[in-house]
Formats: structure tokens, C-alpha cells, sequence
């Protein structure tokens, strides 16, 4: 706030665009009690709790996985601000033409403007299939396929905080989906870059098909293609 060089108003832009947690310790270095968590228990109870309507279009958020991990679908409704969680579909060990029918089935039960997918390995060919499948359709369902870096993965994991900080998100009380939120933490690479990523043992899946969704919902007008982030 002290810098001549950087505008008062500029400062109070990134207060309104980042999560709490973000502002405290990028912008006022302060360091915070418990930083290596992601989510604050507080913050993930209210979103349970909220009982939030909104009237929207609906967005897929989809994180692709097959063995080890799970692929999991998070539905939202969203009007470009708020989002109301409406389901999240949790699966894996299946066939890819099983994770692909299971994505159209959500599709056919929600009908959304946008699927927007994990890219990165296997999600890329299955975006491909959707997309074909969709357009064949005749779908007015949008698939846009995003490529997760670790930058980009800060972005739209911090997006979801800030939407919990605001109160503009309801969350389903599914177990799964808390203890991933509970148990998701900051850690410091070799190079001092910042990952985002599980506890040992735990997954990460749900957080990631929630963020995906929430950060399809900023925009309802973008444009068929990959978003990705340097």
C-alpha cells in the first residue's frame, strides 16, 4: 500500500479477484496459521450448509482418471457469480467407452452449455471422443478442454476459495468431496514454485472436477478450444 507505483485501486481489484488466503499472503505477507491447507474447515461447513437456488446455466467439470485415481463429473449451476453444486458422479476401474457414456449420461440428464475437461494425458483423447459424439448430436454442449500445470491448476483451485470466502458457493454434503477440500494443501517444489496437491494417501479428484467446473462458469461465451495456462 506503501509502493507510489502501484495504484490503491489496483490493490482493492486483486482483494475482489483472489481468495482471502491468497491477498494475506501475496499482497500484506503475512504468514498464516495453518497455510499448507488449501481450505478452511469453516469455510467448506457454510457451503454444506448453504441453502443456495440459483437460476443458470449448468456446467460439468470432469477430471479424468482410470486405475489409481477416480474420474469424477461435478455438475453446477451457475448465473456467472453464484454456484449451486447439484451432483457429483464418482467412478473408476471402467472402460473408457464406459467413462465416455457415463459423462454423455450426465449430458442427457442436465443438458449444460459446457463440459470443461481435463486435457492433460489420458483426458485428451476423451475430450476428442466427446466432442465428436456431441457434435454428432447435434448437442448444443460446448467441450472445452483444459490443460492443468501447475500455474493453472493455482488459478482455478484459488477461484474456488474465493468463491468459499464470498459465500457464493453450495457444496453437497458428500464425505468424499470434504475430505479431499479438508485435506488438499500448499507445498513448496525444489525451485520454491507452489503445487497445490493431496495429503499422502488421499485424492484430489473431487477438488479437481470442482474446480474445473467453477472456473467453466466465469464465462458463458468463450469460444470452442483449449484453455491453458503458460
Amino acid at each position: 500500500m506503501d509502493n507510489p507505483y502501484i495504484s490503491k485501486e489496483y490493490i482493492e481489484r486483486q482483494r475482489e479477484n483472489i481468495s482471502q488466503i491468497s491477498f494475506e499472503t501475496e499482497y500484506e505477507a503475512k504468514f498464516c496459521d495453518n497455510v499448507s491447507n488449501v481450505f478452511k474447515t469453516d469455510s467448506i461447513k457454510e457451503a454444506v450448509e448453504k441453502d443456495m437456488s440459483v437460476e443458470g446455466c449448468v456446467v460439468i467439470g470432469v477430471d479424468f482418471a482410470r486405475y489409481k485415481d477416480w474420474t469424477v463429473a461435478c455438475v453446477l449451476r451457475s448465473d456467472g457469480e453464484r454456484c449451486e453444486m447439484l451432483k457429483q458422479l464418482r467412478f473408476n476401474k471402467v472402460s473408457w467407452k464406459a467413462e465416455i457414456d457415463n459423462i454423455l449420461n450426465l449430458v442427457y440428464e442436465f443438458k449444460p452449455i459446457k463440459l470443461i475437461c481435463d486435457a492433460t494425458g489420458v483426458g485428451d483423447p476423451l475430450c476428442e471422443n466427446l466432442e465428436r459424439l456431441l457434435i454428432e448430436e447435434n448437442s448444443p454442449c460446448e467441450v472445452v478442454r483444459f490443460k492443468f500445470t501447475n500455474e493453472s491448476k493455482n488459478i482455478i483451485v484459488d477461484y474456488v476459495n474465493l468463491l468459499l470466502d464470498t459465500g457464493r458457493i453450495s457444496l453437497l454434503e458428500d464425505p468424499v468431496l470434504i475430505k479431499e477440500m479438508e485435506n488438499f494443501e500448499y507445498s513448496l517444489t525444489e525451485t520454491g514454485s507452489v503445487k497445490l496437491e493431496a495429503k499422502y494417501n488421499f485424492h484430489d479428484d473431487t477438488v479437481c472436477a470442482l474446480a474445473l467446473a467453477c472456473h467453466g462458469s466465469k464465462g458463458f461465451e468463450s469460444p470452442r478450444g483449449i484453455y491453458a495456462f503458460p
